[in-house]
């Protein structure tokens, strides 16, 4: 059945989505914007139709539940925005019951999910038989030459990076993300963890001063050193005294993980560092307008319009670039200084979103790292609705 929905928050929902679509249907090049409007509001968390799915399918621990709530997500919201015929269309989103209509075709494409937990299970013991293959002392006998096995290890991921690096859209954060993907799936290494925003600050100030190169090596084999010592249960005086933000970056690390990165270039340790730290680029301007629009249609109550519009502004300072990639005009210092002042009101626009009445993002909303979670997804599927319609 699920979590229980009042009849009144089925009526606001069913009422919200009728608005958009009637907006849709009298200028149909809005038709894409006002389908995100509905996703905002059916897949709101509050209303918990993405989990309860996910619950009734029974994951078993929370890799399953994490891959069957990403699958039935990215389902849910293509199946909201496509305009085609494999959508619901306009006239079913405002005569059925939005809630009830959902529910049931999430339950019916959680199905789809099994395929996908499958295939990562799958995925992750050849990444892993790959990588023991390329290490193991005996390899040599049974196998060609490490650099031909590595070769053809390396080749598909080669032509995913050639194919980014064509693309004009592509930024520096996309491709580091993908150099680090590489290097993870071919020495079959665990996803390095991404710390706090001081300290991912403070390394990027390192990498973007050419200078520095070499503090950063030092920085980074330092604390793979630590993480070993600790691993092993053999720390050392002075791996104590070093930054347990920083030490982040390795949680999870064994050390034969350890061990595989260093016995490599350090370079592949930077650039895993590197692509964790980076932050993105700061939105479009056209990103910018369409995500306050979200944002604003999220609560009717006094004030929602005003904070909504902070939270926008003091979200991307916090958690972006200080420029966006195309922009060529403003000074980097001076937008840096920019990104630095309105970020110091992140904390505070925080409290005020999670004390507003009625709660505007969600129930499940309760402090600033699922607020951003929260927006960051958003965001996501906005951005890419936009570049699809340019």
């Amino acid at each position: 059945m699920g979590r229980f929905i009042s009849t009144r928050e089925r009526q606001r929902v069913a009422d919200t989505v009728a608005r958009h679509a009637r907006s849709a249907a009298r200028e149909p090049s809005r038709e894409r914007i006002e389908r995100q409007l509905i996703i905002g509001t059916v897949l709101d968390p509050s209303l918990g139709i993405i989990d309860d799915a996910v619950d009734r399918a029974e994951p078993d621990g929370a890799l399953e539940r994490e891959l069957l709530f990403d699958y039935l997500t990215d389902v849910l919201y293509r199946k909201l925005a496509s305009i085609t015929g494999d959508g619901f269309s306009l006239r079913v989103l405002t005569d059925a019951d939005p809630v009830d209509l959902v529910r049931a075709y999430a339950s019916k494409a959680i199905r789809g999910g099994w395929q996908q937990v499958r295939r990562e299970r799958a995925r992750r013991t050849i990444v892993t038989d790959s990588a023991d293959l390329l290490t193991s002392p005996t390899a040599h006998h049974h196998l060609p030459p490490d650099e031909i096995v590595a070769q053809r290890m390396m080749a598909p991921l080669m032509r995913r990076m050639d194919a980014l690096q064509d693309d004009a859209s592509a930024s520096d954060w996309d491709i580091a993300r993908l150099q680090a993907d590489s290097i993870q799936e071919i020495r079959g290494l665990p996803a390095v963890t991404t710390p706090c925003n001081r300290v991912r600050r403070h390394l990027m100030e390192l990498f973007d001063d050419p200078g520095e190169a070499e503090t950063l090596e030092v920085l980074i084999t330092t604390t793979l050193s630590a993480q070993r010592a600790l691993a092993t249960g053999r720390p050392q005086a002075e791996h104590l005294l070093l930054d347990d933000d920083l030490m982040v970056l390795w949680s999870g690390w064994g050390a034969d993980a350890v061990d595989a990165l260093v016995g490599n270039d350090v370079r592949e340790a930077v650039a895993l560092v590197k692509a964790a730290v980076m932050f993105p680029p700061r939105p479009s301007e056209r990103e910018l307008v369409e995500f306050r629009r979200f944002l604003r249609t999220l609560s009717h109550r006094p004030g929602w319009a005003t904070l909504s519009a902070r939270l926008a502004r003091t979200w991307v300072a916090e958690w972006f670039t200080a420029r966006n990639p195309h922009d060529r005009v403003s000074s980097p210092a001076a937008a840096e200084e920019n990104r630095q002042a309105i970020a110091r009101q992140w904390a505070t626009v925080v409290r005020e979103v999670l004390a507003f009445e009625g709660h505007p993002l969600g129930a499940g909303i309760h402090d600033a790292e699922t607020i951003h979670r929260r927006l960051w997804r958003q965001y996501e599927y906005m951005t890419g609705l936009i570049a699809r319609a340019s």
